[in-house]
């Protein structure tokens, strides 16, 4: 049996058109609240920082060791984000306010890192590598808080839902219903007009996501505009017969392109991550590996 694509609007505005303001579901003023309460809560740990770091610098304590124990701390505490994440039945904390926690510690771990390198590079090769790390783990953060931000309302402003393991799929069904849509069209008016259409235009991109990377970069307006016009002008041509068959394969090419554009948001999200937490475990390991070594060639404090 075919399966039949079903994508749902997530709002619509009077007209029955999607809405402009089919944005992420979240309440602002809880969301200005958690920022206000953890940047306070920001404030408070360089506060409490400053001042053990007062406390601590006329005692025979390197102030190295001080900042690489909390250094290394914060960098715990961000990648419990995760544990959190495959946790999700415990009872501690929503996954925003985990979220949320976890940007702010991780901005603060990079002001520590920043005093305990002394904002410079360092000299031997497990401290290099270290170091690299960090500031991997610390500027791609950077970039998936911006993209968890920004794509999932660009996502939600194509006004459809669908899971992103489902659009090679239903893709494959729009590509069956399109097939079915110009070979109707032929039996029923003895005209190839469409059929040759999608062989030379369609075929092809209806196979699976394409034009991922210009999706991307939001440079596939062009590109689908104009495939877009080549159906418009086929009615020049079409039949009266022929024309609901054309509206109905623009219909299908325009929910292939909201699919497309899902798949390379949704995609670059998955890669992030997928990028992202391996790196993070990897400073932790490099972490404890320094800590041993320095523990070990120093006799600690």
């Amino acid at each position: 049996m075919r399966t039949r694509l079903s994508l749902q609007c997530v709002a619509k505005d009077g007209h029955g058109r999607p809405a402009e303001a089919c944005t992420v579901a979240q309440p602002l003023k809880s969301y200005r609240d958690r920022l206000r309460h953890n940047l306070l809560r920001l404030g408070l740990a360089g506060f409490v920082l400053a001042l053990c770091y007062a406390v601590i610098r006329p005692a025979p304590i390197s102030i190295s060791y001080f900042t690489g124990w909390v250094l290394l701390s914060a960098v715990v505490l961000t990648a419990l984000y995760n544990v959190r994440k495959r946790i999700s039945m415990w009872p501690i904390g929503s996954a925003a306010a985990w979220l949320q926690l976890h940007a702010y510690t991780g901005a603060f771990a990079v002001f520590v890192f920043l005093l305990h390198t002394g904002a410079s590079l360092p000299n031997g090769l497990l401290e290099s590598v270290l170091w690299a790390t960090f500031v991997f783990v610390a500027l791609s953060g950077v970039v998936g808080m911006y993209w968890s931000r920004v794509m999932p309302q660009r996502l939600a402003r194509s006004g459809i839902e669908v899971i992103f393991e489902r659009i090679p799929a239903i893709i494959y069904a729009l590509r069956e219903e399109a097939e079915q849509c110009v070979t109707e069209a032929a039996r029923a008016t003895g005209s190839n007009l469409l059929g040759d259409h999608y062989r030379d235009e369609l075929a092809g991109w209806f196979d699976g996501p394409a034009e991922v990377w210009s999706h991307f970069r939001r440079a596939g307006h062009k590109a689908r505009r104009s495939r877009l016009n080549k159906i418009d002008s086929l009615a020049r041509y079409a039949s009266e017969a022929e024309r609901p068959y054309q509206e109905r394969l623009r219909e299908l090419t325009q929910r292939k392109m909201l699919l497309d554009e899902h798949y390379a948001l949704q995609l670059a999200l998955k890669l992030w991550l997928f990028v992202h937490v391996p790196f993070t475990a990897a400073l932790l390991l490099l972490a404890v590996v320094h800590l041993v070594t320095v523990y070990a060639f120093s006799g600690g404090i």
